[in-house]
């Protein structure tokens, strides 16, 4: 498992899983996701559940009318993801990348900061 912080500890980016990137304080655990850039969990510290993840998704052909979203099956591609900031009092993951369909052509692109201060209680989240 990646490093854990005691109560006293600054919160700290833990990138020892090869999967994800680790943001964590006292209190929580967010888990970004390597391939995708997305939220792959939010947990509490004295906790194993996981409480969210996020994925990004493209609608397409929007009328107005609930009933006629349409969405496109799609996936999250990272093309960059970064530390951008680590520090005692806060540290920042940036993700950027392309949202792919199943025939691998781009129907978007995103940006997303994933942003977590020491002694929060919740994990502060920028999508462009």
């Amino acid at each position: 498992m990646g490093k854990v912080c005691k109560a006293s500890e600054p919160a700290r980016v833990v990138d020892s899983f090869h999967d994800s990137f680790h943001l964590q304080n006292d209190f929580i655990r967010a888990r970004i996701d390597r391939e995708s850039g997305g939220l792959a969990s939010l947990s509490a510290i004295d906790e194993r559940d996981n409480r969210l993840s996020q994925r990004l998704v493209y609608v397409n052909e929007f009328s107005g009318r609930d009933d006629d979203l349409q969405a496109i099956h799609a996936r999250m591609v990272a093309d960059e993801i970064q530390v951008v900031h680590h520090s005692a009092i806060r540290q920042t993951i940036l993700s950027c990348g392309w949202l792919l369909d199943e025939q691998q052509g781009q129907c978007g692109r995103y940006e997303q900061c994933f942003e977590l201060w020491h002694g929060a209680r919740h994990l502060d989240v920028r999508i462009t």
